[in-house]
């Protein structure tokens, strides 16, 4: 069972800003996964009309996306339905602890299986639009190996799914370049960004910058409505990404 070098997490931090397509940045996070122990991964968005497609980015067998896809999968996947009720990484077993799953859900699971596909690593990442969103990475090590792997380096999992999360929808929506976003932040809320970034709490932030507890809240969702982002994290992930704010490794 692999162990997590933080040196894997800060080469995708400094290579992935300076990809040019959606075709480069997955392969990066393919080879970073990969040295991880987690060489397969899908990234799939759930629009919130029914009657729309999933967009699913994936180094899947073919045959078995094919399938999922035509068959019309995350309609009965609960990976998919579940994984909207969390806001945490979850590992498939968990997440489908107490859940009676009907006929077409057994199938569906006998067939993943048949593609080497039976325990994963979800994380569901909040959409504004109302879209589901989860990456999901698959362990080469054995399933039984994986709580002791993610107790020891989830945390560092789920920030490079945020990371892969922020640009893949950059790519897909032809979002505005990143310097655009960069003008539109005042220079304290992109103080109070670093500051949060940097491991501070509100109380800390106000401290520093000598400005009320509340004010720091303030700048904080101004950050996170002009970066398009539901949560601080994400904020903290997209201002890293758009060169807003710096990462600093311990």
């Amino acid at each position: 069972m692999p162990t997590i070098e933080r040196h894997i997490f800060e080469e995708f931090l400094e290579r992935a800003p300076s990809v040019h397509s959606l075709d480069e940045l997955n392969a990066l996070f393919g080879s970073s996964v990969k040295r991880l122990g987690l060489s397969t991964w899908a990234y799939q968005v759930s629009p919130k009309k029914a009657s729309a497609e999933p967009t699913i980015l994936h180094n899947y067998p073919k045959a078995w996306v094919e399938r999922y896809v035509e068959n019309r999968y995350d309609k009965i996947d609960p990976l998919v339905s579940q994984s909207t009720k969390k806001l945490l990484p979850f590992t498939w077993s968990d997440l489908l602890k107490g859940i009676e799953l009907d006929i077409r859900q057994r199938h569906f699971f006998g067939e993943a299986s048949d593609f080497n596909i039976c325990e994963g690593i979800g994380f569901p990442i909040p959409s504004l639009e109302g879209k589901k969103v989860t990456l999901t990475l698959v362990p080469d090590f054995s399933a039984k190996d994986l709580p002791v792997y993610c107790a020891s380096h989830l945390d560092k999992l789920h920030a490079l799914a945020l990371l892969y999360h922020s640009l893949a929808t950059e790519f897909i929506n032809s979002a505005a370049k990143p310097t655009k976003i960069l003008n539109s932040i005042s220079s304290r809320e992109a103080e109070c960004l670093q500051w949060l970034a940097n491991g501070k709490s509100d109380w800390d932030i106000s401290k520093i910058l000598n400005i009320s507890q509340h004010t720091v809240a303030k700048h904080l969702d101004n950050a996170k409505a002009k970066l398009g982002v539901y949560s601080r994290t994400q904020a903290v992930v997209h201002g890293i990404m758009s060169g807003i704010i710096e990462y600093e490794g311990h």
